[in-house]
């Protein structure tokens, strides 16, 4: 819940202050085109490239670890929740995760427009840091993570 959002953000910035600052130095608007080609291409060429990156774990068990997580994440949430407050909390979680991204735009055309297209890209390179040292740091994501693990190969959680 915190780390999604400040994610979410960088990643949107990122892209639209490619955008802006390619914009803001006169570029043809078919060449920002290709810089947003290249930005979905590096995207789909990632996609293909990680599950010969991943280390013990193929997609599709990297897919279902995912999605075993994430469900029992939303299970325990709506089981902690009243049963009239459920749709609520469920879309506050989603609003929470993806909320942020929306302010990206706004925050990317501030900063290229009084600073640079640099000056934007390191304030979204500081937020993902933030969001990587929490990874890192954050006891959930650990204790998540351990669950997960335990719950894919069958063991009783921790």
């Amino acid at each position: 819940m915190i780390q999604a959002p400040l994610v979410n953000f960088a990643f949107t910035g990122v892209i639209f202050t490619v955008t802006l600052a390619l914009r803001r130095h006169g570029t043809a608007p078919g060449i920002i085109g290709l810089a947003q080609a290249g930005i979905a291409v590096g995207g789909l060429i990632g996609a293909l490239i990680a599950p010969r990156l991943q280390g013990r774990l193929s997609l599709s068990r990297l897919v279902i670890v995912l999605a075993v997580s994430a469900t029992a994440l939303f299970a325990a949430m709506l089981r902690a929740a009243p049963e009239d407050m459920r749709g609520r909390v469920t879309n506050t979680v989603i609003l929470g995760a993806t909320g942020l991204a929306a302010l990206a735009p706004l925050t990317a055309g501030l900063l290229v427009q009084h600073f640079s297209g640099t000056v934007a890209m390191l304030a979204f390179a500081a937020v993902m840091a933030v969001a990587a040292v929490m990874s890192m740091t954050l006891r959930g994501l650990r204790e998540a993570e351990a669950e997960a693990a335990a719950h894919t190969a069958g063991a009783p959680p921790p």
